[in-house]
C-alpha cells in the first residue's frame, strides 16, 4: 500500500489524540514533505509545538505558514468563482442572442 500525507497526517491525529506528541510531530512533519501545503499539517503542528512542545517561536512559524496556505487558497477559490461566473453570464449573453433568430414555421 502506498502510503501517501493523509495516511501520515491521520497517523499523526492519532498519535496526539493517544498523547504521543513527538510521534504525532513526525507524522505531521512527514505529511509536509509529502505535500507542502497541507494546512490542517502546518496548523496542527503550530498548536503543538505552542501547546505540547514548549516551543512558541516555532508553533507561531507554522500558525503563519498555515494562514498563508489558507490565503492562497482563499483567493485561488475566489479567482476561480469568478472565472465561473463571467463563464456563466457569457453563456447567458450568447443564449440571450439566439433569441429571436427562429423563422416562423406553419404546419398545415
Amino acid at each position: 500500500m502506498e502510503k501517501n500525507a493523509e495516511y501520515f497526517f491521520n497517523n499523526g491525529i492519532e498519535a496526539w489524540e493517544n498523547n504521543k506528541f513527538k510521534d504525532a510531530e513526525k507524522y505531521f512533519k512527514k505529511t509536509i514533505g509529502l505535500n507542502p501545503n497541507h494546512l490542517l499539517a502546518y496548523n496542527n503542528l503550530g498548536i503543538l509545538y505552542i501547546r505540547y512542545l514548549n516551543n512558541t517561536e516555532k508553533g507561531i512559524k507554522y500558525l503563519k505558514k498555515a494562514n498563508q496556505i489558507q490565503e492562497k487558497q482563499i483567493k485561488a477559490e475566489e479567482q476561480k468563482q469568478n472565472y465561473l461566473s463571467q463563464k456563466k453570464i457569457k453563456l447567458q449573453s450568447v443564449n440571450l442572442k439566439n433569441i429571436g433568430h427562429f423563422e416562423d414555421i406553419q404546419i398545415n
